[in-house]
């Protein structure tokens, strides 16, 4: 199970990485770092709010709400723009074909990764790879 990777990954994160976190979110709840450890870990699988909450031991609503009050973000647009963020990076860097990255970031339709990536990046995949890619 990913969250049960995501959960075992986080005793052993390095102190780099955390004190990443807490340094972009100071005031965050404990249980909210968790949970953005787990987006860091887990964001290729099937995440949503309901587990990552049920995995923490709160309510849905509960978690939505503290989420939202540490990152300023909801739930769905952090794990969007995270997924975005690191579909980027694998554009730029990988040699994998961009019909690849959408599965490799979480992403189960093609059509909407495509969408989301030019509402949030404002270009399409094939601009930007063309523009950004190192190889």
């Amino acid at each position: 199970n990913v969250l049960k990777q995501s959960k075992g990954k986080l005793k052993g994160d390095s102190i780099e990485e955390d004190e990443d976190l807490n340094i972009l979110y100071p005031n965050a709840h404990p249980l909210v770092l968790k949970a953005l450890k787990m987006i860091e870990n887990g964001y290729s699988a099937r995440l949503n709010q309901k587990i990552i909450a049920e995995n923490l031991g709160m309510t849905k609503e509960y978690f939505s709400y503290l989420f939202h009050r540490d990152t300023g973000k909801t739930f769905t647009v952090y794990l969007k723009e995270y997924r975005i963020k690191m579909a980027k990076r694998l554009l730029s860097t990988e040699a994998i074909s961009k019909g690849e990255v959408p599965y490799q970031v979480g992403f189960t339709d093609p059509k909407y990764f495509n969408k989301v990536f030019r509402e949030t990046t404002g270009e399409t995949v094939t601009e930007y790879r063309r523009r950004n890619r190192l190889s």
